[in-house]
């Protein structure tokens, strides 16, 4: 059984760029490598598996659910739990994303659940894959223009909303701060 549990699986060659796994759990999961990093994940999402980014907090790989057939984006957030700070972050950044109902901000597909409780440490969030963001776009050495609006994968109107939607959510958090503050006060608080 145990042998069968190390079992390799996926298509890839070193020269496709695709990253094989190894079956753990009875099955249940797949333990990939990316570049020294670990994504342990449900065995329905399948290669190609590969890495599109790295975040202040994560890691972000890329994967197909096999249910749905969609590429899907996983962010790896290590040691969630490590320090109060960083699971007060990594709580802020899921209750966030949950209601923030918008096309131009990632939602949510789903929160993968550790496969033993004992060893809860990392948290994988899925949403979906996009071609771009906007950091790469404002990031970008090349002038936005009308010409460049047609080339690239986000139409001159979607990256307007997308820059509008980001402003906002820096207004609606400066508006939550403001409220807190008057809201939090030391009379407020209960020692």
């Amino acid at each position: 059984m145990a042998r069968k549990e190390k079992e390799s699986i996926g298509s890839a060659g070193a020269d496709e760029g695709n990253i094989t796994g190894v079956r753990t759990h009875g099955g249940r999961y797949v333990k990939y490598n990316l570049y020294g990093k670990f994504f342990e994940l449900p065995a329905k999402y399948v290669p190609p598996i590969r890495p599109i980014g790295r975040g202040a907090y994560g890691l972000v790989c890329a994967a197909v659910d096999s249910e749905t057939r969609e590429e899907v984006a996983i962010k790896k957030i290590a040691d969630a739990f490590d320090s109060l700070t960083n699971a007060k972050r990594t709580l802020r950044e899921i209750l966030l994303l949950r209601h923030m109902d918008h096309e131009n901000i990632i939602a949510i597909k789903d929160i993968i659940r550790p496969p033993k409780k004992d060893t809860f440490n990392d948290i994988y969030i899925v949403s979906d894959l996009m071609d771009i963001d906007l950091y790469h776009v404002l990031r970008s050495d090349q002038p936005l223009n009308h010409d460049h609006s047609q080339r690239t994968f986000v139409p001159r109107e979607r990256l307007c909303s997308s820059i509008k939607a980001y402003n906002r959510v820096c207004c609606l958090f400066y508006k939550m701060l403001i409220l807190l503050k008057k809201v939090i006060t030391v009379v407020n608080l209960v020692a």
